[in-house]
């Protein structure tokens, strides 16, 4: 005898559940080859040196202030998004502070506008690669590449999150700066996404620096802060406005101790970016 069995049928196998949108916004520049954006910028651009202990020569502060155009032209868009980007500080126009005659701050718009820089932008904002050429006195490669990574937000990594990101979130990136004594400095970045208004994200910043945390070295040390707010379009993925204001330090520090010895240098780059 054979006993013949029917087959029941596999249950049906059901969808899977589509995974909900990510909340928030992803912020991501955007480029193509051959855009041409255009800035204004005005450039405050101050140093004061003191005296170490028991030196009678004394200290010294120089402010110097500048309006100009900022001309950029995008050469190339890698497959990844990030932008190789040509620029020009043009139209630069000097004002003489403390410290300084009006001849020594057109030597030095002068400076500025003979500079010629290329850079790399990623999707997330990171600027690097920074090459500039044209430097002369009264400016030094130095400066000038304080003042460009002012203007370009450069030399401190994205400044946009990796993920999506809703008004009130908060993220930071970490890294370590050369200083000018051959080590180098941490610096930590903390952003949070403030508002939304009419497709346009404002982003705040609060950065700062301290070479002690990197090991440092026993004759000089080097901190700083920064603040900063970025106006970014979403849907175009540019800045349209950018403040920012970087204040350094730099101290003798007493030999085997960690005591300063009097003699300072203090630097400070405020830049007003608004795009045309």
């Amino acid at each position: 005898m054979m006993v013949a069995g029917c087959k029941h049928p596999p249950p049906p196998v059901e969808n899977p559940k589509p995974s909900p949108p990510p909340s928030g916004d992803l912020l991501r520049f955007k480029a193509n080859a051959g855009d041409e954006p255009k800035a204004r910028v005005s450039l405050l651009v101050e140093s004061e040196l003191t005296a170490r202990n028991g030196d009678k020569s004394g200290g010294r502060k120089i402010i110097l202030g500048f309006t100009l155009m900022e001309e950029e032209k995008v050469d190339a868009v890698a497959p990844d998004g990030t932008a190789q980007i040509s620029s020009r500080l043009v139209d630069v126009a000097g004002e003489a502070g403390v410290g300084a005659t009006q001849p020594q701050v057109d030597d030095f718009a002068l400076a500025l506008d003979e500079l010629k820089i290329q850079f790399r932008r990623s999707p997330r904002g990171d600027v690097s690669s920074i090459t500039v050429s044209g430097v002369r006195n009264p400016l030094d490669d130095k400066t000038a590449r304080t003042i460009l990574n002012s203007i370009f937000a450069g030399g401190r990594g994205p400044i946009l999150p990796e993920e999506f990101v809703d008004v009130g979130g908060t993220w930071n990136h970490t890294t370590q700066v050369p200083t000018p004594f051959g080590t180098s400095a941490e610096a930590t970045y903390v952003y949070k996404y403030v508002s939304k208004k009419e497709g346009v994200a404002t982003i705040t910043c609060d950065g700062a620096l301290d070479s002690a945390k990197s090991g440092g070295t026993a004759q000089k040390r080097m901190s700083g802060k920064n603040t900063a707010e970025y106006k970014f379009s979403i849907a175009s993925g540019r800045l349209t406005a950018l403040t920012s204001d970087a204040g350094i330090l730099i101290e003798d520090i007493i030999q085997g101790t960690a005591q300063p010895a009097g003699g300072s240098l203090r630097g400070r780059v405020k830049v007003e970016w608004a795009a045309q």
